[in-house]
């Protein structure tokens, strides 16, 4: 039986073919670029998160006050609302009573306000003063 020859494993990828060489280097090639490109879109992520982070740090605040608010006013809306308060602002404000009730409004005692009239101004004469050609001339003509 003839001896077959094994071959020597670096004699066989020195001999492989251009083509199967060419394809792992673009395999290679366009996993490099792949990666390049999630990192890239990974780094702009993490940007915007770190930015949306910082204005909701800032918003906060702002959204606690607006919900206290918004309770106040809720509880006030309430108020209004009731019997009670409709009933304590037309005696107080309206100035009604209910059937059966005598509605007693006192009047403060004010004094009678003096009116204060100013007197008439009555206007100064001022002299206006004689332009200067006007001297002129009658020093000239002897007037």
């Amino acid at each position: 039986m003839p001896k077959q020859e094994t071959p020597d494993t670096s004699e066989t990828a020195s001999q492989r073919p251009p083509l199967s060489r060419r394809a792992t280097w673009l395999l290679w090639a366009g996993l490099v670029a792949l990666v390049i490109v999630m990192g890239s879109a990974f780094s702009q992520a993490w940007q915007t998160n770190q930015a949306l982070r910082a204005e909701l740090a800032t918003l906060e605040p702002v959204v606690t006050v607006a919900q206290m608010e918004q309770n106040t006013l809720q509880s006030r809306l309430t108020h209004v609302q009731s019997d009670e308060y409709v009933e304590d602002w037309s005696r107080s404000h309206a100035k009604m009573a209910l059937p059966g009730e005598v509605l007693v409004v006192s009047v403060s005692v004010t004094p009678t306000p003096t009116v204060y009239v100013p007197a008439p101004a009555t206007p100064t004469a001022t002299p206006t003063p004689e332009p200067f050609w006007a001297g002129l001339w009658r020093w000239i003509t002897g007037e």
